[in-house]
């Protein structure tokens, strides 16, 4: 699976609303993060439900085979600075 097809996959199952991506290919497997306005307000397990169950309607057991980690980010929570972990 090419990086355009699996962003149009997940901009269409999910509907998703000026969805930015930043993937990368991990071996066979595609990872990376996913920003949209479409996961505010919903719980990080349900943006990976979401996330899976289009993956998993689309490509069936394949999924697993072509996408590795992909984590969904509103553009507010995208690019906050943690706090440094002392000690």
């Amino acid at each position: 699976m090419r990086k355009n097809e699996l962003e149009a996959l997940l901009t269409n199952r999910l509907g998703l609303k000026n969805p930015v991506f930043r993937l990368a290919k991990a071996g066979a497997k595609w990872s990376g993060s996913i920003i949209s306005n479409t996961f505010k307000s919903k719980a990080d397990n349900l943006r990976q439900k979401m996330i899976w169950d289009a993956l998993d309607a689309e490509l069936g057991p394949e999924s697993i085979q072509q996408v590795g980690t992909l984590i969904a980010y509103t553009p507010d929570e995208w690019g906050v600075e943690l706090p440094a972990k002392v000690g």
